[in-house]
């Protein structure tokens, strides 16, 4: 039959009060040993969602992720803006 089971997103709020640009070298969480990853994205601002490519994140065997970039591009969040990262997936 057809496993069923709910999703569950996550979200990491990252926010620039500063007069600056910040350029984010990596995002790191610990994800629940149990949690299936699906997919992850990014909105920074007002601008749109934008979803990571395959090689913008790791994932280690301890559930561990590390984001590195978003669409290939380099993450860069402007003075006093708020980006959501999303990662989206399951439990078992």
């Amino acid at each position: 039959g057809k496993y069923n089971y709910s999703t569950i997103k996550i979200y990491i709020k990252l926010l620039n009060n500063s007069n600056s640009i910040v350029n984010v070298s990596s995002i790191t969480d610990n994800l629940p040993s149990v949690f299936n990853f699906m997919s992850a994205s990014l909105k920074i601002g007002s601008s749109d969602i934008v979803y990571l490519y395959s090689n913008d994140y790791s994932i280690d065997q301890n559930n561990t992720m590390i984001v590195t970039s978003v669409a290939d591009q380099p993450i860069v969040i402007p003075q006093n803006t708020t980006a959501i990262l999303t990662i989206t997936g399951y439990f078992d």
